[in-house]
């Protein structure tokens, strides 16, 4: 079941929590090249005065939610399990893609099924990516040794482990097919085993703010559309960006927007649950979850984003 919460029907904050009508809003921003495409309006000309932007990775943008520091912001699924009671979902709005992603992998020197009781290391910056690689293990009945930590700096150690799991910028342009010999998708992956895509990210807004300021929360949303449209018409720029940045072929950064779904439709909602279930029941996740949207005010948001 999804539920559809009316903010103005969740609880009243407490005075040292209460916000202006003129506040504004903190917006979290992913720190990689996955979501140029959402935010670029809003980083050329569209954003106003009462948005404030904060980029990092995607687990210390769980942890600024989690501590109440942004309003609004893209969180790892796996985080969501976690914070239903605080946070409710954007609708139509997430990171996901169906089969190959390009930026969420398992290098290994081993084939997969051959893993088990061998180390494997496990990115710190992620939240959903390092639990969908947990079920992965757990569905096949692989269990290695998982330890978390950075991965960036694995090419200059000594250290080696028998897999790392990188996801992001550095999974794009780090050229681990030199260093393991075998790259496995974790989007791949999840299709053959679920026949579902993965949403890796929603964005969420925290029920507190929700309840003070859903018109406000209304207009970031279409905020949000307006902005990822200027982003799409200008694609190229984007591409011709991230091939400065990462030093990449054109080709293949094209080729991983392509892969990129930004929506959350029925069908990826299925595969949340889907998902959640499947933490639920090899023990990964405490409680079963289900999906709680923010609900726009009628009459002020021209359209869903993407819709």
């Amino acid at each position: 079941m999804m539920n559809k919460i009316d903010p103005k029907k969740t609880p009243s904050p407490s005075p040292s929590e209460s916000v202006g009508d003129n506040a504004t809003i903190q917006v979290g921003r992913i720190s990689y090249l996955n979501v140029d495409p959402i935010y670029y309006g809003l980083e050329n000309g569209l954003k106003p005065p009462w948005v404030e932007l904060t980029a990092a990775p995607p687990a210390s943008l769980n942890c600024l939610m989690v501590e109440g520091k942004l309003d609004i912001s893209p969180v790892s699924t796996g985080a969501y399990t976690r914070h239903t009671d605080q946070w409710l979902i954007l609708p139509n709005l997430s990171i996901s893609c169906h089969g190959s992603v390009m930026s969420v992998l398992l290098a290994s020197n081993f084939p997969l099924d051959d893993l088990d009781g061998r180390r494997v290391v496990v990115t710190s910056e992620s939240g959903t990516a390092v639990l969908l690689l947990k079920l992965i293990f757990a569905m096949k009945g692989i269990k290695p040794h998982i330890q978390s930590g950075p991965v960036g700096d694995r090419w200059k150690s000594t250290d080696q482990p028998d897999a790392v799991m990188i996801i992001g910028d550095i999974a794009l342009s780090g050229r681990w097919e030199q260093k393991y010999t075998y790259l496995m998708d974790l989007g791949d992956m999840w299709l053959q085993l679920s026949g579902l895509p993965i949403v890796f990210a929603v964005w969420v807004v925290q029920k507190s703010f929700a309840g003070r300021h859903p018109a406000r929360v209304t207009e970031m949303i279409d905020l949000f559309r307006r902005s990822a449209q200027v982003g799409q018409e200008n694609m190229d720029r984007i591409i011709a960006h991230g091939t400065d940045r990462l030093n990449l072929d054109k080709n293949r950064l094209r080729a991983y927007f392509n892969a990129m779904q930004y929506d959350l439709d029925e069908k990826k909602r299925q595969a949340l649950m889907a998902f959640f279930d499947g933490l639920h029941e090899h023990g990964l996740i405490e409680r079963s979850t289900r999906l709680s949207f923010f609900m726009p005010i009628e009459g002020e948001q021209k359209s869903t984003p993407f819709g």
